[in-house]
């Protein structure tokens, strides 16, 4: 489940039985030349997370849900309202590079970019043989 990736990092918190929050950094610096976007697969995140934390259950995992979160943890970031700054020299501001789009399940994070998710799991036992 490590990265070979050295700027790609995450740390794991659980919330409450079958529920975890999972945060993932991008460390690389900005203005270095070779920083780019890493990607996260969230799905085999998940289900890698799990069995590991699992080795010896009796159970499998039936479903996992997730949703990206504040960086507070206090709301889905799908509800987050941006609030637009204004400044004295907008007009002389070109902005930034935009953001490397989401590929599906896999998560896009640009250099010194964050984010988190929390991670319900649904588990079942498995079929007797």
């Amino acid at each position: 489940m490590g990265s070979d990736k050295e700027s790609l990092v995450f740390r794991v918190y659980p919330l409450e039985r079958n529920k975890i929050l999972a945060r993932f950094e991008n460390l690389a610096d900005r203005f270095d030349t070779d920083a780019k976007a890493e990607f996260v697969d969230l799905n085999q995140f998940a289900k890698t997370f799990f069995y590991d934390a699992n080795k010896n259950t009796q159970y499998d995992l039936s479903h996992v849900e997730y949703t990206e979160v504040s960086l507070s943890n206090n709301q889905p970031l799908k509800d987050i309202k941006n609030f637009e700054w204004r400044g004295v020299d907008d007009d002389t501001f070109k902005g930034g590079p935009s953001p490397t789009p989401d590929n599906g399940t896999k998560i896009a994070l640009d250099p010194q970019a964050i984010r988190q998710f929390t991670f319900h799991y649904t588990k079942r036992k498995p079929a007797a043989s």
